[in-house]
């Protein structure tokens, strides 16, 4: 999707819910001679004004989603929290997060790994709000592009983002997002369980091909319990039971764990709190945490906090990773130039070659798409990367060419402090044989 950043946003969104009492219920209806019968929970279906914008989808997803933002928001849980969870958010991400927290009310959202569609519904003053908070700092603003129907558009790592007046996010394939703004575009009926039941706030369906997972996921608030409840459909039965064998085991090490650091009991109630049943192929797991608002919300930070920090620390890992497997490929670029020369001329002495950075300069906190001519510099090994890059990469050569370094420069988080991973080969110049050494990292979450 766009930007990294909207994944952290999002867990923060998640780790942070609460909401507002339930609305008030109507009393109940006077005796009568024959017993009326229990009223069902109440149904929240969401707002017709979105059905337009949920158009059908032009790549398969395994999971969709409906949360009524704009009631996780509010309420003395959500407040409750934020003391806790803000301090753990990198601090650009900050006005975005407020903005969202203070103006969303709506999202819809369905996706797989790579791809995924979102529309987003906010307040009068929302979009003004996203504008202040988001642009330049979460939301690349450097590639505009026009689509009809959009106040503003930004294209990104394969993703548009749209703003619709008065009050439409729309981010997704450039494909799903003309087509939302379209006129007399199609639609698609909305899936069944974006109709909210009783207290719940958020619902969720996953939907794994292969191997056939199917899940369904809810998250409730009120003023005395905050729960979640998932319920999962898997392929076979022992791999339910291995599950079912890892929680209990998981969940009793992470207890001692927590007691053995001196952390807060209420992390110790929050993994008491967790229960997991299975029946068959069938699990059930839920979460319930009771206790007064204020109880909820103390020990909910305490999991957003842990939450987002482990999050962000886990896509700065993910996108890390980039370094090591190009500088492991440029070492194999190398040796096979160096055996189709040998085959070529074998006589003739090998020795390793500076190489140019590419980029010129180091992408900060985004990926950076190279040129065919960026890279023309490194036609001696017949390198090339097509796929974006989030690291400048460069080959720094001693000048008797038996050794030389291979270098790989990042700024993930964009705050303008590199990181650095120095690859060394050396060369065998009578066999030709490259030997890589340690690889040496300085700041590798930069």
């Amino acid at each position: 999707m766009f930007g990294r950043s909207w994944v952290v946003i999002a867990c923060a969104w998640v780790s942070a819910c609460g909401g507002a009492a339930p609305e008030a219920r109507p009393p109940a209806a006077p005796a009568v001679a024959a017993p009326a019968a229990a009223p069902g929970p109440r149904l929240d279906p969401p707002p017709a004004a979105l059905s337009s914008y949920w158009v059908p989808e032009t790549q398969p997803h395994v999971f969709s989603a409906r949360a009524s933002l704009g009631k996780l928001a509010r309420g003395p849980l959500v407040q409750g929290i934020l003391p806790t969870l803000k301090p753990s958010l990198p601090e650009r991400l900050v006005p975005c997060f407020s903005a969202l927290l203070d103006h969303a009310e709506e999202l819809l959202v369905r996706g797989a790994e790579e791809h995924g569609y979102a529309v987003v519904s906010f307040d009068a003053s929302g979009l003004a709000a996203v504008r202040k908070g988001c642009l330049g700092s979460v939301v690349p603003t450097n590639s505009p592009i026009t689509i009809p129907g959009a106040t503003e558009a930004y294209e990104g790592e394969g993703d548009v983002l749209a703003l619709v007046a008065p009050n439409i996010l729309l981010l997704g394939s450039k494909a799903e997002v003309q087509a939302a703004l379209a006129p007399g575009h199609a639609t698609e009926p909305m899936p069944p369980h974006f109709t909210l039941k009783g207290d719940e706030l958020v619902a969720l369906r996953v939907d794994v091909p292969d191997p056939k997972v199917a899940v369904l996921a809810s998250l409730a608030t009120s003023p005395e319990l905050f729960s979640l409840d998932a319920r999962a459909s898997l392929p076979a039965e022992e791999l339910a039971e291995r599950i079912e064998q890892s929680f209990g085991l998981f969940r009793t090490e992470a207890k001692e764990r927590v007691k053995e650091a001196g952390g807060d009991a209420s992390v110790v109630s929050l993994l008491d709190g967790v229960s997991l049943e299975r029946s068959g192929s069938e699990l059930h797991a839920k979460l319930a945490l009771r206790g007064s608002v204020e109880q909820q919300a103390h020990a909910l930070g305490q999991l957003a906090a842990i939450t987002v920090v482990a999050t962000e620390r886990y896509l700065m890992n993910a996108k890390s990773s980039e370094a090591k497997v190009v500088l492991a490929q440029v070492v194999k670029a190398y040796q096979q130039s160096f055996r189709e020369a040998e085959a070529a001329q074998p006589k003739k002495p090998r020795k390793l070659t500076s190489l140019p950075p590419v980029p010129a300069s180091v992408p900060r906190g985004e990926a950076y798409q190279s040129k065919p001519e960026d890279w023309k510099g490194w036609a001696p090994i017949h390198f090339v990367l097509t796929s974006p890059q989030r690291f400048q990469y460069e080959v720094v050569a001693a000048k008797d060419g038996k050794s030389a370094q291979v270098i790989a420069r990042g700024d993930l988080d964009g705050d303008g402090e590199l990181s650095e991973r120095k690859l060394t080969i050396e060369l065998d110049p009578k066999t030709s044989q490259l030997t890589a050494r340690a690889l040496n990292e300085t700041k590798p979450l930069e």
